[in-house]
C-alpha cells in the first residue's frame, strides 16, 4: 500500500517508471521470443523478420548494454538478422533474374525490376548486373 502511494505521489519516480515501461516491455518480449526460439531447437520460423526485426534492432541499438548482458537475446537478434539478410538476397536474385529476362522485350520494366532488386532487397552481384544491363 505504501509503495503504491509512493509511486503515485512522487512525480519524478512515476515519470521514470513510465519512461522505462517501453524499454522493459521490449526486453521482456525479446527475452521471451529468444527463449521460444531456443526451446524450438532454434528453428528459423521463430526468428524475427522485416519490421519486427527492425524495431528490435532499433531498441537493441538504443540500449546495447542491456542486450550485451543477455547472450541468448544477442544471439537471437544476430541469427534473425542473418536469416533476414539471406531472405532479402534470395529475393533480390529472383527479381534480378526476371529483370535480365525482360531487358530486350521490355527495357523499362526491366529497369524497374533491377532497381527494386538492388534498392529494396539487397545489392547482390546479379542485381548490379541486371541494373547495368537495363541501363545499357
Amino acid at each position: 500500500m505504501a509503495h503504491e502511494a509512493l509511486f503515485r505521489s512522487w512525480v519524478p519516480l512515476r515519470h521514470a517508471i513510465e519512461a522505462s515501461t517501453d524499454q522493459l516491455r521490449w526486453r521482456a518480449d525479446l527475452e521471451r521470443w529468444a527463449r521460444d526460439w531456443e526451446n524450438s531447437g532454434r528453428q528459423d520460423a521463430y526468428l524475427l523478420h522485416d519490421e519486427r526485426l527492425k524495431a528490435a534492432q532499433l531498441w537493441a541499438g538504443s540500449d546495447g548494454e542491456v542486450v550485451d548482458g543477455l547472450a541468448l537475446v544477442a544471439e537471437f537478434l544476430a541469427c534473425s538478422n542473418q536469416s533476414d539478410r539471406a531472405t532479402m538476397e534470395r529475393l533480390s536474385q529472383t527479381i534480378a533474374r526476371q529483370a535480365l529476362g525482360t531487358v530486350d522485350s521490355d527495357p523499362d520494366y526491366s529497369l524497374l525490376l533491377a532497381l527494386a532488386a538492388f534498392e529494396e532487397c539487397a545489392p547482390t552481384g546479379l542485381a548490379v548486373r541486371a541494373l547495368t544491363a537495363a541501363l545499357v
